[in-house]
């Protein structure tokens, strides 16, 4: 507990909300102070999280949450003090600074959430997309992405070519066997 009060003495404006479970740490901080925290995080001698395993994106798209559409969650370890640090912010906007100069691991991570949410990072040295084609339109991860309308293209070894097929996503007349839900029926 002395370690908290002391982190709320040397940044206070860095946390919205702080928890701690006896060996991991979970802090709400704003958007706009994320660099800079992390950065604390990494630098400081009585922290040293060194090494970011997590970085991942949520879509909260509900009538409530309107302005905060996206959370964003980040998963620090400091090696030498053998503790976690948790990173939770909500964003206001899809424009965040990039953690690529923080962190290398940052590089491959943002590239996935670019990809699948559209969340953009700013000072980011290769944002391209990595999990779909190239001409893929849209963010499939978020929430507001239609599931029908689009094409499916393959080949076909009856025909000999690659053909196109309306694409369906729908699953409301299948049939599950609820001993095995992972069986068709």
């Amino acid at each position: 507990m002395n370690f908290i009060r002391y982190l709320l003495d040397i940044a206070p404006k860095f946390f919205t909300k702080i928890f701690f479970d006896g060996f991991n740490i979970f802090f709400f901080i704003p958007q706009k102070v994320l660099l800079n925290f992390t950065l604390l995080l990494k630098h400081h001698t009585l922290l040293q999280a060194v090494s970011l395993v997590e970085f991942t994106c949520v879509d909260t798209l509900s009538n409530n949450a309107i302005n905060n559409r996206f959370e964003i969650f980040l998963n620090l370890i400091s090696f030498n003090f053998n503790s976690r640090f948790f990173i939770y912010s909500s964003l206001k906007d899809t424009f965040i600074p990039s953690l690529t100069k923080v962190f290398c691991s940052s590089t491959w991570l943002e590239r996935e959430i670019w990809d699948l949410f559209g969340i953009i990072f700013s000072f980011h040295p290769d944002l391209r997309r990595i999990l779909t084609d190239y001409g893929f339109f849209g963010f499939p991860m978020r929430k507001d992405f239609p599931v029908t309308g689009f094409v499916e293209i393959r080949y076909s070894e009856l025909r000999k070519r690659i053909i196109t097929l309306e694409l369906s996503l729908v699953q409301e007349f299948r049939n599950m066997d609820l001993v095995n839900p992972w069986i068709d029926t």
